[in-house]
């Protein structure tokens, strides 16, 4: 009989504590547990959570607080699921390790430099790796000698973050420096990036020590209607070209952890670019689990030392059901628009599991009100 291992989710606050959480539920033999600040926050009411419970004050009161959760839960596992909760373990590594075990997690030096676009776009033209032309906004000569070898239209991309947000398309010189006048004060925290259109793919992995251990890798099918967001419907595919491409950045990266390496496949010539690495679990991890590799289990297990083999993931499209049967109401299909049958794992949970979609629901349509009445 499989023993059971408890595992702790320290930033519940997270909207990706909520995919995590699922994903843990698939395996029997796991108890979730979960601690966040917000009393609202929509994963503390999953009926997947088996205890909830509080860490806040200074970073003394939250390992205190760990410390106590960990004692008498039994907790096995602390599982963080965000760059915040990360950065965080991170930085308390050599204290959080003597009270429980933790996944692989990078220096905090390597986190830094993955999760900033500035700073990987400097290490990928170091090691030879595809991206599209990029320069780091700063306020000497060099700047504006590196654009006039950009052709317009480009984005301009915060150099941390993720999810498609804050990103910005500009036609001409004349806009992006408009843009950045207005912006003088924080000019310095963005990149300039030159466009390519083209198919989105995404590479999921988990690493130690530079080795991948898990890898599953999608092109998107169904755009969001929200410009530059990650696709609401998706397709896992097989090619060993961009899974390679990923597996040398991981090891050039040294790279130990979980991580979403964003890429285009450029629409004119097949060429694929890096773009990003988050480094943290991402959105679409339901769908990576139906595909047959559910990553938060996987780093449970290596989190405790135990070995397993690469899951081979199957060729399936996943459309989450909210999000496709919006694009359906709306009209967004074009007669060229693949249809993806919609994911039955994301309905059934959203039918055992109702109080998390409900409450974000409503929390989505009050900040949405509260927006339109402070306007």
């Amino acid at each position: 009989m499989t023993r059971e291992i408890a595992v702790l989710v320290p930033d519940g606050d997270s909207p990706f504590a909520g995919p995590v959480i699922q994903c843990l539920a698939r395996r029997p033999e796991i108890r979730v547990h979960l601690a966040s600040q917000d009393r609202w926050s929509p994963a503390r009411f999953s009926r997947h959570c088996t205890t909830v419970h509080r860490l806040e004050g200074d970073d003394s009161s939250r390992l205190e607080s760990l410390a106590t959760i960990v004692r008498r839960q039994a907790i096995d596992v602390l599982l963080p699921v965000s760059e915040e909760g990360l950065r965080w373990v991170i930085e308390h590594r050599a204290s959080i390790e003597e009270l429980v075990s933790l996944p692989p997690l990078p220096p905090l030096e390597s986190f830094d430099e993955a999760g900033d676009k500035g700073r990987l776009s400097k290490r990928l033209h170091q090691w030879g790796l595809p991206q599209p032309r990029t320069v780091p906004c700063t306020r000497n000569e060099s700047f504006e000698r590196s654009l006039t070898e950009l052709p317009f239209p480009v984005l301009v991309k915060a150099r941390r973050g993720g999810g498609g947000r804050h990103i910005f398309a500009l036609e001409s010189r004349a806009a992006l420096d408009h843009f950045l006048s207005e912006r003088p004060d924080i000019r310095e925290q963005y990149v300039v990036q030159q466009l390519h259109p083209g198919t989105d793919v995404s590479c999921n992995v988990l690493a130690r020590n530079g080795k991948v251990l898990a890898v599953a890798l999608y092109e998107g099918r169904i755009s969001n209607p929200r410009r530059f967001g990650p696709p609401i419907g998706v397709e896992f595919i097989e090619d060993d070209a961009t899974r390679s491409l990923v597996e040398r950045l991981i090891e050039r990266l040294d790279w130990s952890g979980y991580a979403d390496v964003d890429l285009i496949r450029d629409g004119r010539t097949g060429q694929v670019y890096f773009l990003e690495v988050n480094t943290r679990f991402w959105s679409s991890l339901l769908a990576s689990e139906a595909a047959g590799v559910n990553f938060p289990h996987l780093a449970c297990l290596a989190a405790l030392g135990q070995r397993f083999e690469r899951p081979r993931y199957r060729h399936i499209g996943y459309l989450p059901v909210l999000p496709g049967i919006r694009h359906a109401i709306r009209g967004w299909w074009g007669e060229a628009s693949p249809r993806l049958p919609l994911a039955r794992r994301d309905l059934q949970q959203m039918i055992t599991d109702p109080l998390p979609v409900a409450i974000r629901s409503i929390q989505k349509r009050w900040n949405q009100r509260s927006k339109v009445t402070r306007s």
